[in-house]
């Protein structure tokens, strides 16, 4: 396993907030190793109209602009159906459309209305293969 990818993992937790009750209603969690695939995974899971914290666990803010990133927000919502957006984002998926470095941004101020990014510690290659060997020792290699 690559060290940095050990170390680095995408985690992405959303909880949802109604404007009348400001009370978490779920706690939807969803792990990805391909950073572009997490907003894929949003745009189809969620619903875009209600407002979302985003917990990024991560080296990076993945938040850098995407040119006309407004037009990718309103063709999320413009769709007749769920399978309508879902081959949307296959075809945005395939020409590369959202990438590692930028998909927050389009996800934003609607449905993800806050971020609160946690980034990656800083370790040393010894600390590094550290923790791995001690993940490791955890690990069932009959899964």
């Amino acid at each position: 396993m690559n060290p940095s990818a050990l170390v680095l993992v995408c985690a992405a937790l959303l909880t949802a907030v109604h404007a009348a009750d400001a009370r978490a209603s779920v706690l939807p969690i969803y792990i990805e190793d391909n950073h572009a695939g997490t907003f894929y995974w949003l745009a189809q899971n969620i619903d875009l109209d209600q407002s979302y914290t985003l917990v990024l666990f991560d080296a990076h803010s993945d938040a850098s602009g995407i040119f006309d990133s407004d037009k990718i927000r309103d063709a999320l919502r413009d769709v007749a159906s769920n399978e309508a957006r879902q081959e949307l984002l296959d075809r945005w998926r395939s020409k590369g459309t959202v990438q590692c470095f930028s998909w927050i941004e389009p996800l934003m101020p609607a449905p993800i209305e806050k971020v609160i990014w946690v980034p990656a510690e800083k370790l040393s290659a010894s600390q590094i293969r550290e923790r791995r060997e001690e993940a490791t020792a955890f690990l069932d290699g009959h899964l």
